[in-house]
């Protein structure tokens, strides 16, 4: 629980354009490559944000507000990208450890403006690292994306096509 915290937080801070110092405390003496619990969890999370992030043109990328108009319930979000051309939208679940239904799946929509044209969609699991398939869909200045359910947290990302 305590590491799947760390990632939301993690997630939140580079997509809000934040630093964010996590220390992680399975490293001791003789075990500096940390347990094989933490390799398999806080380890390969940080390494998909990483490369999630390094996915980006983080020379032209910056937090971008105002881009998200609706979202699913009990979701808290960060947009970050290139504007005009890569957005990056991170849904977390809000929801606190000892609340009703924490940790419990979320699905729903999320309204995203967009400049008019095609954009590529695909969504993002901070866990496992993978992208779903891309669709291609149009924008009128909107994009009304239908979100697949995820625990915690997923990313969206939207790039013109």
């Amino acid at each position: 629980v305590g590491w799947t915290i760390h990632r939301k937080r993690a997630w939140a801070a580079l997509m809000s354009g934040a630093h964010y110092d996590y220390i992680d405390f399975s490293i001791n003496i003789y075990l500096e490559a940390g347990t094989p619990e933490s390799g398999r969890n806080i380890r390969t999370w940080m390494k998909h944000l990483s490369e999630f992030v390094h996915s980006l043109d983080l020379a032209r990328a910056r937090p971008l507000r105002g881009i998200v108009q609706s979202q699913p319930q009990h979701t808290c979000e960060c947009t970050f990208g290139v504007e005009n051309e890569d957005f990056c939208i991170y849904l977390a679940d809000q929801r606190e450890i000892g609340e009703p239904d924490a940790g419990k799946p979320i699905a729903g929509r999320v309204t995203a403006l967009v400049p008019k044209g095609s954009y590529r969609v695909a969504c993002y699991s901070p866990v496992t690292g993978v992208y779903s398939p891309a669709v291609t869909l149009s924008s009128a200045g909107a994009l009304d994306l239908e979100v697949p359910s995820f625990v915690h947290d997923i990313a969206i990302r939207i790039t013109k096509a």
